[in-house]
């Protein structure tokens, strides 16, 4: 199992880029989304429903591919 940490880029994270809030801070907030109990374990079930309603609140898949490769430096 790979740990979230390691492969979740919190860099370009708006409030990170203007100085509002740390990368640790920004990443505690996105396990939130998930329930996350405090361990950065996120199911299977956890992952497709967060994404599916992230997918539903953007315009185009081209936009969401950009968010995906950017979030997860892929």
């Amino acid at each position: 199992m790979i740990k979230l940490r390691s492969v979740y880029n919190c860099s370009k994270h708006p409030k990170v880029v203007a100085g509002e809030m740390t990368e640790d801070e920004v990443f505690a907030i996105f396990l939130k989304n998930y329930n996350d109990r405090g361990d950065g374990k996120i199911d299977k079930r956890e992952w497709d429903d967060y994404y599916a309603a992230v997918s539903d609140a953007i315009d185009n898949d081209k936009h969401f591919d950009i968010l995906m490769s950017q979030t997860w430096d892929i």
